[in-house]
């Protein structure tokens, strides 16, 4: 059997999105990492391009009824 490229690996990465509003009273906590809290979208195992699908499709709705929402996609 053939050795997987890098390209075959990033392919089968899986991704999350997540969303934190900017009236969220969770949005400024602080984790033990040190990062904050945040909400994850109920989309979760996706390949990156079908998370920033994701994104593109949420964005436009975010921005009417929740301005200055931010999304991200990070590792699953």
């Amino acid at each position: 059997m053939p050795a997987r490229t890098a390209q075959e690996e990033d392919d089968d990465r899986r991704f999350t999105v997540f969303v934190r509003f900017p009236d969220e009273e969770t949005a400024c906590r602080s984790t033990p990492d040190g990062g904050t809290t945040r909400r994850k979208v109920h989309a979760a195992i996706l390949t990156q391009a079908e998370a920033e699908r994701v994104i593109e499709l949420s964005r436009s709705y975010l921005d009417e009824h929740y301005p200055g929402t931010r999304m991200w996609i990070a590792p699953f």
